[in-house]
């Protein structure tokens, strides 16, 4: 499934710019260490906004799938194309992320498997970050 060209704005340029690094940020707030979302604009349990709120910080790239869809090509242009599996996955820090989760057969799949980030490099648009399935 081709999810179209990414394009970064300043409130995301942090993000797609690690993410071309090979880093996957996430937001941590200054005020009191709550780890949050890469769309966390405020605190949700201190309401730390500007420069007091959240920041980007490096995470470990590590996590577990909670929950997943699977998304088949349209008949029309099927061919050889895989479904897709769009995932929510808890990274280690916490938070939970909507990503891609690039697997061979949607049908093994199990919530609480664990999961590795990885980086998407399309020669068009920017980085950004999907999953993987860190057992055999």
């Amino acid at each position: 499934m081709d999810i179209g060209i990414i394009s970064q704005d300043e409130r995301s340029a942090a993000f797609f710019d690690a993410a071309a690094l090979g880093t996957l940020l996430i937001k941590r707030c200054r005020a009191c260490g709550t780890w949050l979302g890469p769309e966390a604009g405020g605190c949700p349990d201190c309401g730390a906004t500007g420069d007091d709120g959240p920041g980007w910080v490096p995470a470990s790239g590590r996590g577990t799938l909670i929950s997943w869809a699977v998304v088949y090509p349209r008949p029309a242009s099927a061919g050889e194309a895989l479904p897709t599996v769009l995932a929510l996955v808890e990274v280690d820090e916490g938070p939970w992320l909507h990503t891609r989760l690039d697997t061979g057969d949607p049908a093994a799949l199990h919530a609480g498997d664990p999961v590795q980030a990885h980086f998407a490099h399309p020669p068009t648009g920017e980085s950004f970050p999907y999953f993987r399935l860190t057992r055999g």
